[in-house]
């Protein structure tokens, strides 16, 4: 039995995380969101440029989500204070950009 909990007691989520220290969901997303950033972005000239390539905002199809993983990514750099390219060149380095992900999942652990 993990933890001692029983199947019939009323246990919060946020108990079980905090004794098992894991993350926040988010944060893993955020994480994984951050990691794909950084692996695009360390592509060659061509990705790159479709990266930063800018879009019309009716470009999605009707009935899909507003939310893409692009925006994500761009409502961290103004967080973070960062620019497109900023970010880019911060992905260049992949243990220096590893770390900065990681820290930044951690702040979203404790938040």
């Amino acid at each position: 039995m993990l933890l001692g909990i029983k199947w019939y007691q009323y246990v919060w989520n946020d108990e079980v995380r905090q004794a098992t220290k894991q993350p926040h969901v988010s944060a893993i997303v955020l994480l994984q969101h951050l990691s794909l950033f950084g692996h695009t972005a360390r592509m060659p000239d061509k990705a790159r440029r479709i990266l930063t390539a800018s879009l019309p905002d009716d470009w999605r199809p009707p009935g899909r989500p507003h939310v893409t993983w692009f925006k994500t990514i761009q409502q961290e750099q103004k967080s973070k204070n960062l620019s497109l390219n900023e970010t880019i060149d911060m992905a260049q380095n992949p243990q220096f950009s590893r770390d900065c992900c990681q820290r930044l999942a951690l702040t979203v652990v404790h938040a």
